[in-house]
């Protein structure tokens, strides 16, 4: 659980612009923390970079049924019978959905949350409570090899080399009592091949809600707070894609209008 006196002393450095530099952050609007030579591609890059390449241009009308299982595109891909039930994923693979955003799509909703910057240091723990109680796939595989921690460890060395983002992006979430529930990373895809017309494709590369206080909506406005942050960074488009096990984020998706394309097989780690 993200310790909530320790991230407000957190924000209130923060607030009084008293914010270490972790990875060399920089306090202006252009893009940081990118990659080491575009040249290598190992098997993470591969990993990281699929929402760019796999699906680019292939954009469908998205599908909003009552329950996850009777999407049509579900049938279509393959992740589930006419009967809806739900096949099993090729060894050392699971299914995903990805969803996307771009202009046309409903504008981002109001949120009742508040949402501060976070300072990188204090994101490890936060993520590594949130991955221990994760309902993706991914999640509990890689926590089961490398531990809660060493999960959130290896997510954000994915962050700094193969991804951009610029200070104050990612955000943490306070409730009305001053409790925080959660955060939000947006990033940018790296690489010029990734845009159009100028302006860059934008992902979000985790969505994390405290364990004690799911189940309250607060999900939605997490997605809602880094869709808002990637319109303002002028992307063309957010390409998202969540574990198709993972009921509330698949919904959240789905009603914030993303448009939903059809699920896919990815390695688990």
């Amino acid at each position: 659980m993200i310790r909530t006196k320790l991230l407000r002393r957190l924000s209130a450095r923060v607030r009084s612009g008293n914010n270490p530099s972790v990875m060399q952050l920089r306090n202006d609007p252009s893009p940081v923390h990118t990659g080491h030579r575009k040249n290598e591609r190992s098997r993470d890059d591969a990993t990281a970079q699929s929402a760019a390449s796999g699906y680019r241009d292939r954009i469908h009308e998205r599908h909003i049924p009552d329950q996850p299982v009777r999407c049509p595109s579900w049938i279509r891909a393959g992740l589930v019978d006419q009967n809806h039930t739900m096949h099993s994923a090729d060894t050392g693979k699971y299914w995903k959905t990805p969803f996307v955003w771009e202009p046309g799509c409903p504008e981002p909703l109001s949120a009742t949350l508040q949402f501060e910057a976070v300072q990188l240091e204090a994101i490890p723990s936060a993520m590594a409570d949130v991955m221990a109680a994760s309902v993706d796939e991914s999640d509990r595989h890689v926590v089961d090899t490398l531990g809660p921690l060493g999960a959130a460890h290896k997510l954000l060395a994915l962050a700094h080399e193969h991804f951009e983002f610029r200070h104050g992006w990612w955000r943490m979430a306070i409730d009305a009592r001053g409790n925080a529930v959660g955060f939000v990373l947006p990033v940018l895809f790296q690489g010029k091949e990734t845009w159009r017309q100028g302006k860059p494709e934008g992902t979000i590369l985790y969505i994390g809600v405290q364990p004690s206080f799911r189940g309250r909506g607060f999900g939605a406005q997490l997605l809602a707070e880094a869709t808002r942050i990637l319109i303002d960074a002028d992307c063309w488009r957010i390409f998202c894609d969540t574990g198709s096990g993972n009921v509330p984020m698949v919904r959240a998706f789905r009603s914030a209008g993303y448009k939903e394309l059809p699920p896919w097989q990815r390695p688990l780690d």
